[in-house]
């Protein structure tokens, strides 16, 4: 038995235990490893509006008896969610964001059940990942490059402005059909920035453009930038060039 499973077996012991004390008659349904809980998926045996009101009250309960931050309780049709921290969380890889992406519908994770997670970019003017800095952002734009890259072969080009010190990490997509460059030169990514905010905009090209910016805060750090930035934010989706930007900032001040 491997460690995941074992603790699978404990929990669902205390779960029963902590349930059975209640007074509630439920069955287990399944259970479902997503990529950062376990959710386990209980039905009432002997539902009424009094059984489901407790059964939905015992999220601090749960978190106690299975020494976890929090546990979730949710109804859900046809069943009660109790959604906890997973022991070994599992970031999605970029095979599985590649297998589930069409065109430009992106698939940017997945949820709880493991159901594919999308953000249509034909819809949205950028894609923004957000947080501190070492918390996987850039791998995390660089699975979903992969994807789109797959899923669009020559109908799709790219450039990717970075900092120096991150050239090596975006190296790999270089020698790419449809790469137009990897920038880390502050002068050369202005020149990229107004370019694709003024002719390309005006062009509408017939395949999709995508600029990468790895990160957001160091372009933002030249006012000459943010005008093409917040051009290509507003109006790019519309017109086939699109924004994909990591920042550990975000808000009006940004």
């Amino acid at each position: 038995m491997d460690q995941l499973h074992a603790y699978l077996v404990w929990c669902e012991q205390r779960i029963a235990n902590l349930i059975i004390a209640e007074g509630l008659h439920v069955g287990l349904l399944g259970v479902t490893q997503g990529p950062l809980t376990l959710t386990f998926r209980l039905r009432l045996l002997r539902p009424s509006p009094a059984a489901l009101r407790k059964l939905l009250g015992l999220g601090p309960a749960l978190s106690q008896a299975l020494g976890v931050r929090g546990v979730r309780v949710t109804a859900q049709p046809g069943y009660v969610a109790l959604e906890l921290p997973s022991p070994t969380p599992r970031t999605p890889g970029a095979g599985l964001l590649a297998r589930h992406t069409r065109g430009l519908r992106l698939c940017v994770g997945v949820d709880a059940q493991r159901r594919p997670v999308h953000v249509d970019l034909r819809q949205h003017g950028a894609l923004f990942w957000i947080g501190p800095s070492r918390r996987g952002k850039t791998q995390s734009m660089k699975s979903s490059l992969y994807a789109l890259a797959r899923a669009n072969g020559p109908r799709l080009r790219f450039v990717v402005l970075c900092h120096a010190r991150k050239e090596a990490d975006w190296a790999a997509f270089a020698p790419a059909a449809g790469c137009l460059g990897i920038v880390t030169a502050p002068v050369e990514q202005e020149r990229v920035l107004v370019w694709a905010a003024g002719d390309l905009l005006q062009t509408a090209p017939p395949y999709a453009v995508a600029i990468i910016c790895d990160d957001l805060l160091n372009l933002l750090g030249g006012a000459e930038l943010a005008a093409p930035l917040a051009e290509l934010a507003s109006m790019g989706a519309g017109l086939g060039v699109h924004l994909l930007a990591g920042t550990q900032e975000a808000g009006s001040k940004r």
